[in-house]
């Protein structure tokens, strides 16, 4: 039901019904109105679409998701019965609520770090940087194939592993001064933060991205994250069973495995956002996060949750490491 209200019902189409006729800028349209909270104070453009229109996000209260969500915040209902009356079901009656929430303040640099993380993404297709596929390759055991599949979806992306060429990258593409006004450059420091880290992965949407270093750099934490993350990463969409796993790597990991059905990576153990759960509606959900303390615990609370929404899940971490940690366990088994 939820994929085929998805397929019949435009999200554009459905804003536009609700919020007026949105106004067209360089990046898609945009509304001053958001299904949730309402219409802003102010003629700012806040609500945006991303995911070639498939997911909603408003940059004042931060909600997001796709038009079934859209639906069930607008009308304040369940996602059940906003799919419904999407799909024109007469026996489900949702009163309509005029009263909206009071729009929660945001950062002013939202829609600033999403428009950067853009900029950077489009600017680094096709660039591949050595170290970055070395480390990948033969240090994680994920196949070039797989790589060039995730660059294709736009998950994977790269500036290079040197310092100075990745900051010349980012000036040249995103610009010091969209640096400074999104917070990514802080004015006090030469270069910002994420040209340390030349692995990128791009999430759903475009507007947020994780950056990593490479093994033995130093600089500061392993990875940052800049941007509202809309959806989590997905692959063999809508395929059997749901593997619920913990970051892109191990995400690509169960696929190299050979790992057909559906799996979705979140961004770490407890970033499972409930906006996502129709995802989830009418399958089987297998949690595969990592089996370290945080790991275990956030898939029995994820899974008690899901279960008592209607959905089967259970946990199934792996004994010994995370699921890189088999891969490589494997490929050394098939040498041997």
């Amino acid at each position: 039901m939820y994929e085929e209200v998805r397929k019949q019902v435009p999200l554009s189409s459905f804003l536009a019904s609700i919020l007026g006729e949105p106004v067209e800028t360089r990046t898609g349209p945009r509304w001053s109105s958001c299904p949730h909270c309402g219409p802003s104070e102010h003629d700012s453009r806040k609500t945006t679409l991303s995911g070639k229109g498939e997911f909603f996000r408003c940059f004042a209260c931060g909600s997001h998701g796709d038009v079934i969500e859209a639906a069930a915040l607008y009308y304040r209902c369940s996602h059940k019965e906003a799919a419904a009356k999407l799909a024109g079901d007469a026996r489900v009656v949702v009163p309509f609520r005029h009263s909206r929430r009071a729009a929660i303040p945001s950062s002013p640099d939202a829609g600033l770090v999403a428009e950067a993380m853009q900029k950077l993404l489009d600017a680094q297709v096709g660039y591949w940087d050595y170290n970055v596929v070395t480390y990948l390759t033969q240090e994680r055991g994920l196949p070039m194939p797989l790589l060039r599949e995730a660059h294709d979806k736009g998950y994977l992306r790269m500036l290079s592993s040197d310092v100075g060429i990745a900051a010349s990258q980012v000036a040249r593409t995103v610009g010091n001064k969209l640096l400074l006004a999104s917070g990514l450059l802080s004015p006090e420091k030469k270069l910002p933060a994420i040209v340390y880290r030349p692995i990128l992965f791009g999430f759903p949407g475009n507007d947020a991205v994780e950056f990593r270093r490479l093994p033995g750099e130093s600089y500061g934490p392993k990875a940052l994250r800049h941007g509202s993350v809309l959806m989590p990463w997905r692959w063999n969409e809508g395929k059997g069973t749901v593997a619920l796993v913990e970051g892109l790597i191990d995400l690509l990991s169960l696929v190299a495995m050979g790992y057909e059905d559906e799996v979705i990576a979140v961004p770490g153990c407890r970033q499972w956002n409930h906006a996502w759960n129709p995802l989830l509606a009418d399958r089987t959900v297998i949690i595969k996060f990592d089996p370290d303390g945080p790991g275990q615990a956030a898939a029995a609370d994820l899974s008690s949750e899901l279960q008592s929404e209607g959905i089967r899940a259970w946990v199934d971490c792996p004994k010994d490491g995370d699921i890189n940690d088999v891969l490589l366990a494997s490929l050394r088994r098939r040498v041997a």
